[in-house]
């Protein structure tokens, strides 16, 4: 993969500054995001912040106030890329829950544009710059494996938890915990 970079020129352009969402006003989301900040934070609440392919970042903890479902994923994962069913038809019935993809694997970074274009999921697909996510070090802890769905209540706090493949029925299981 170096190889084909370096050729491209990938490889040869500087990756931009990282910005944090402390360079942004506190309650107000960068350009781009679509999620805006609700309520304060439960003991036990998810606070992770990702990056999208596009250099935006989303903050998980701003997303409480609704339920949220994030999707532990690996681009390259069959099971993953077959959870993309299930959840494509949620986002369809209930556009209230927010869905968030997480690559979690080596160069995630590198691979999360490729695969919303490819596969066009109806949510956003995001990365973890610090990889504590993958590492297991995160606010979400150890995962066992991927595709692993982490369902939050509107307190941001997780409320259920699932690895491997999930039908639409086991997803709507998952989701009435959270309710």
């Amino acid at each position: 993969m170096s190889a084909l970079l370096v050729a491209c020129g990938g490889a040869t352009t500087p990756p931009e500054p990282l910005r944090t969402p402390a360079d942004r006003p506190i309650g107000l989301s960068t350009a781009g995001d679509e999620f805006a900040p609700t309520e304060a934070a439960a003991e036990g609440a998810i606070e992770l912040t990702l990056r999208r392919a596009d250099g935006t970042f989303v903050d998980v903890g701003e997303l409480r106030g609704q339920i949220v479902v994030l999707f532990v994923l690996a681009t390259f994962d069959g099971p993953s890329q077959m959870a993309l069913l299930p959840l494509r038809s949620l986002a369809e019935q209930s556009p209230e829950i927010r869905i968030l993809g997480i690559a979690a694997q080596p160069s995630a970074r590198l691979l999360v544009d490729a695969y919303e274009n490819a596969l066009s999921p109806p949510f956003p697909v995001t990365y973890d710059p610090e990889d504590t996510v993958a590492a297991g070090t995160s606010s979400l802890g150890e995962l066992e494996a991927v595709p692993t769905l982490i369902v939050l209540d509107r307190r941001g706090v997780e409320a259920a938890r699932f690895t491997g493949f999930c039908d639409g029925a086991c997803l709507t299981e998952l989701i009435a915990q959270a309710r």
